[in-house]
């Protein structure tokens, strides 16, 4: 721990910060995130944590010879972005918890500005504003929402300060609420989705600090293990929506996941049939990814009594039905990146499905809004 943080900590009274990067075999990433990171922990009197993943590129040693003042936290062996971000925060001292991806590079002001958004009583999590070079740049403000069966879409919300969930490539939270924030069953991918689901399902709401920005150099350290990547991201959104919709709420949307994977199916074989000529070189990665589809619905089914009990303990603390949260949720499956006449009709039927079993989601929310707004 920083002699600053430790002074600050026993202040009394003020806000303490601990900053948690985690960190696996991204030693080339490391100087330019920690350079702007360290700087603006000094001026907020924050400490810095690097949990290194059981890196083999020398990233420990670069660390301490580069930036002296960070703490670093050494796993034993890879335990994924959420059991290093646990590890982290055990090893914190601030009753404010910023994680922030070793791929990204904080913006002026990024530090204060995130803290800040955390303050009112009513916010559990802050997350900040990605700009990300794989996406267009109206994505860095429509991030944060997810559909009724999990897939990310963007731009839902028009409430760009509240989002549904906040990106952990850069989130604070507060410790009192969450202690360590993620299940480590989770590894990597939508344990920041289950976070802020907790903090809904509680009565509490996620910020976005407008104002806070990092650029992302875009899943750089996922890209090591792509495979790995694919399976976590198919199973952790379907475990997602099993431990956080009610019963009667996944019963509705059942038809509605199965409609999801056969529209999706049917694109890619049609992709594929396109041109016959390269049909077996587009045919290999999608029978990959499929192959990874089903592995993780296959891990699921063999998981039910450890997917049962963590079920029970989140939905212990509901304080709120699901009626207050699918307004948040989008109605599409397919989001606006790739627009296709498939798509659209996809999209349409998915609404209406929606609407036909009485899921209110958030366009179906935003458009009575404006209705009465226009009646008034």
């Amino acid at each position: 721990m920083s002699e600053n943080c430790r002074n600050n900590a026993l202040r009394g009274g003020e806000m303490s910060i601990s900053i948690v990067i985690v960190n696996y075999n991204g030693r080339e990433l490391l100087d330019a995130c920690l350079t702007e990171t360290v700087a603006q922990a000094t001026a907020q009197d924050a400490e810095v944590i690097l949990v290194d993943n059981a890196s083999t590129d020398g990233s420990v040693e670069h660390v301490r010879e580069r930036f002296p003042t960070v703490h670093i936290v050494r796993n034993a062996r890879n335990e994924g972005f959420a059991g290093g971000c646990n590890a982290g925060v055990r090893a914190a001292s601030g009753d404010t918890l910023v994680l922030l991806n070793n791929d990204a590079v904080p913006d002026p002001g990024w530090l204060r500005e995130l803290v800040d958004a955390l303050q009112p009583e009513e916010v559990a999590i802050a997350c900040s504003v990605i700009h990300d070079p794989r996406f267009p740049e109206a994505y860095a403000l429509g991030t944060g929402s997810l559909s009724v069966i999990g897939h990310p879409i963007p731009s839902v919300l028009e409430d760009h300060e509240h989002p549904f969930y906040g990106t952990g490539c850069s989130l604070a939270f507060k410790r009192s609420l969450f202690g360590e924030p993620f299940d480590p069953l989770y590894f990597a991918y939508y344990e920041d989705a289950l976070l802020s689901w907790r903090a809904h399902l509680t009565g509490y709401r996620v910020a976005r600090a407008v104002k806070s920005s990092v650029q992302h150099l875009g899943s750089v350290t996922a890209l090591q293990q792509p495979s790995l990547a694919s399976f976590f991201n198919e199973r952790n959104k379907l475990l997602t929506l099993l431990l956080a919709f009610q019963l009667g709420t996944l019963a509705k949307l059942m038809p509605l996941y199965l409609f999801d994977s056969l529209a999706r199916l049917v694109e890619d074989v049609w992709l594929i049939a396109e041109d016959p000529r390269t049909s077996m070189a587009r045919a290999a990665p999608v029978v990959h990814r499929y192959a990874l589809v089903l592995r993780g619905l296959l891990w699921i089914c063999g998981n039910v009594g450890a997917i049962s009990a963590r079920r029970r303990a989140i939905q212990r603390t509901r304080m709120v039905t699901d009626a207050a949260i699918t307004p948040m949720l989008s109605g599409k499956i397919f989001d606006d990146h790739i627009q296709t006449r498939g798509h659209e009709i996809a999209n349409s039927i998915s609404r209406r499905y929606c609407t036909a079993v009485g899921i209110v989601t958030a366009e179906a929310s935003q458009t009575t809004a404006r209705n009465c707004q226009d009646s008034d």
